[in-house]
């Protein structure tokens, strides 16, 4: 996938919070979900426990991705990826639909770059 420098300071922000909340405290933030903006990659610095409660509390739910905190955090080009993949989706996604839809394009995309 062809990422512009947008998107990939886009994937930036978003790793660098998403790494800062596992730096902070890995084994409490681990498994909640933080709320990306699609448009720059920012966050609003909260990890929420369930991804509901991340899209309730953003102002509008559509102009926000929602990622789970993994155990080994994120890099910036997966991050930028995710954000990409997610503009092109309906928002919110509830978890399990997200999932199922987002990791199809991503073996699609993945399968191109090879």
């Amino acid at each position: 996938m062809d990422l512009t420098s947008f998107d990939l300071d886009a994937g930036k922000r978003a790793a660098e919070a998403v790494n800062l909340h596992l730096s902070v405290d890995r084994f409490g933030n681990m498994g909640r979900w933080v709320a990306i903006k699609l448009s720059d990659g920012s966050t609003d610095g909260v990890a929420y426990e369930t991804w509901s409660e991340a899209v309730r509390h953003q102002h509008d739910g559509s102009w926000c991705c929602y990622l789970v905190i993994a155990p080994d955090g994120i890099t910036p080009r997966n991050a930028a990826t995710f954000i990409v993949i997610n503009r092109t989706l309906p928002q919110p996604y509830p978890p399990s639909q997200m999932d199922r839809e987002w990791w199809e394009r991503y073996r699609t995309i993945k399968a191109r770059m090879n």
